[in-house]
């Protein structure tokens, strides 16, 4: 732990990106004020408001204007607009059918979604939108034509609200407001890291899509409250360091990890979810590289109330280290001066693979231990939520409490997935937890035992749903898959865990980065951060024509100057 270094006049550089752009120093005095109705340089997309909104963080990765801008979008809209697939006409209700013969309106080629029966789209696979020429798919990959965010053919306006944020931002997290946080506040929150002013921005998103960020006006900027990490308003005196790279957080969102990529540091941050916020508090630099992954290990249910038990855990990879660490936070209760820290608890080496370095995203699936938990609830009659809720698990009788907690225990030795998107070579490494009653704390450093080839230039992974099968009666079903997102390839690799299997590997435009599930609808947005859009690709099996293709874009794409 120490004070972080008052950080210099930033040199911005595109490390680790396609994208080669020249070094600049970032001012905000006399700029050019960021656009609001595009994405440009997206970097951070998260699903929000059970799938209503989609966040948008804009960087302005070439520092043409003076900030980057966090953009929320309609879904509804979106999705409105968005082809459905299907595989016969019943798919599609009675005002539609499914396109699935050689017409004059789809050009002789079937695009097996549902299109109108009559009036003016009738037939048509786009509706209002236009059809993309054949040429350009190459670059621009899927049938339709992009639609502009403002000046949708049919509709209003897709976004909801912006706020201006520093230049230069790396990643975003977004959390739900807890059942054990005060009630009033938004209901929810993004904390998203800036390089340009070395700070971890954090803003209230309300239902409605409504950002709060200290904004004087609608649109404005958000102001340096809502900017933590770059004063020494804390125990320790601490600034963040520069160059901050992702993001992670607790389940409950009120413990967060930032890596600094250049300076090999990594950050902690607290979230008081009333209208304190974000505050730094620690920072660990003895670490054998340069930290660029992060992810939260989820907390098992048993322990999620007994803080002192189980201090939440983060694993962190690195860009020039063959190695995972092991990170543990403990409350600030039991330090002095008082605020939280970090501590490094384990490490592993990653010998997998003849590398093992440059390893850029990592993500913990517990669904096998969550599906277990949620059991437990159920037989104790509660929901899977109280198990978190001191207040409420202490309305159980003696008797039934017992037993909750015998059955949670007994499900916290179910072994957790990881995942690392894993660049030299590229590749997506594979490690379970190996946890043991009564020791999860010091048993949670996972073991990796398998790896996958994957295309060139893997930045990002996430795991997911897709949907596979319809049950009898009507809900879908879905399966576990792992998405890895290959930066230099144009690829997004679709892998299933349990077959051992890829299932398909989805064709994008430049620079695909940013990535959400939409799990409900079956969806998955993209953002391409070369050419600054948002695509939405189906994640849909019970279509195989359409699954893993890309149905639509959203935003003008726009090449960036140095390519121009």
């Amino acid at each position: 732990m120490r004070p972080a270094p008052v950080p210099p006049a930033a040199l911005l550089r595109a490390a680790g990106l396609l994208l080669a752009l020249g070094s600049g120093c970032y001012t905000t005095e006399g700029g050019t004020p960021p656009p609001h109705d595009v994405a440009y340089f997206p970097v951070g997309l998260a699903v929000a408001n059970a799938a209503r909104h989609l966040v948008v963080v804009n960087s302005d990765f070439d520092l043409q204007y003076e900030a980057g801008t966090v953009a929320v979008l309609d879904l509804e809209a979106v999705r409105a607009l968005t082809p459905e697939p299907c595989g016969s006409d019943a798919d599609c209700g009675e005002e539609r059918r499914c396109d699935t013969q050689p017409s004059d309106e789809n050009g002789g080629v079937p695009s097996w979604v549902c299109v109108d029966r009559e009036g003016p789209y009738a037939g048509l696979p786009c509706g209002p939108i236009a059809e993309r020429p054949i040429a350009n798919r190459l670059l621009y990959p899927g049938r339709c034509e992009n639609v502009d965010f403002t000046r949708p053919p049919v509709g209003e306006s897709l976004i909801v609200d912006t706020v201006e944020i520093g230049a230069f931002a790396t990643d975003v997290v977004y959390r739900e407001r807890p059942a054990s946080a005060p009630s009033e506040g938004a209901p929810g929150r993004l904390f998203v890291p800036v390089r340009g002013d070395a700070t971890l921005h954090w803003i209230d998103l309300d239902e409605n899509g409504r950002l709060d960020c200290g904004q004087t006006v609608r649109g404005g900027a958000c102001d340096d409250r809502h900017r933590a990490g770059d004063e020494r308003d804390n125990p320790r005196g601490l600034r963040l360091d520069p160059e901050p790279f992702a993001v992670a957080a607790t389940t409950d969102g009120t413990s967060l990890l930032v890596t600094n990529q250049a300076t090999g540091v990594v950050s902690l941050f607290v979230n008081r979810w009333s209208d304190e916020g974000a505050r730094l508090e620690d920072a660990i630099d003895e670490l054998p590289g340069n930290p660029v992954g992060v992810a939260a290990l989820p907390a098992p249910a048993v322990l999620a109330t007994r803080a002192a038990e189980y201090p939440p855990g983060f694993l962190v990879t690195y860009g020039n280290a063959a190695e995972v660490n092991l990170f543990r936070v403990f409350p600030e209760a039991l330090s002095a001066p008082q605020a939280a820290y970090v501590v490094q608890a384990q490490a592993r080496p990653l010998r997998i693979n003849s590398s093992g370095i440059h390893s850029r995203g990592i993500t913990v699936d517990d669904s096998e231990r969550a599906r277990a938990e949620a059991e437990c609830a159920a037989s104790a009659g509660i929901e899977l939520a109280c198990t978190a809720d001191e207040a409420c698990l202490a309305e159980l009788s003696a008797e039934r409490r017992a037993a909750l907690d015998a059955c949670l225990t007994a499900a916290s030795t179910i072994p957790l997935d990881v995942y690392l998107a894993n660049r030299a070579p590229a590749s997506l490494i594979i490690g379970r937890t190996q946890p043991e009653a009564g020791a999860v704390a010091v048993t949670e450093m996972p073991v990796f035992t398998d790896t996958v080839p994957l295309t060139l230039g893997p930045s990002r992974v996430l795991v997911g749903n897709v949907i596979v099968g319809t049950a009898a009666d009507g809900t879908p079903i879905y399966e576990r898959r792992v998405l890895v997102v290959c930066f230099d390839s144009r690829r997004i690799v679709v892998y299933d865990p349990r077959t051992r299997s890829v299932d398909v590997e989805v064709v994008t435009g430049r620079g695909p980065h940013a990535v959400a599930l939409d799990t409900e609808h079956g969806l998955l947005y993209v953002g391409h951060f070369t050419d600054s859009y948002i695509g939405v690709v189906s994640l849909d099996r019970r279509f195989p024509a359409t699954y893993g293709t890309m149905l639509a874009s959203f935003g003008r794409p726009s090449a960036p100057r140095t390519s121009q």
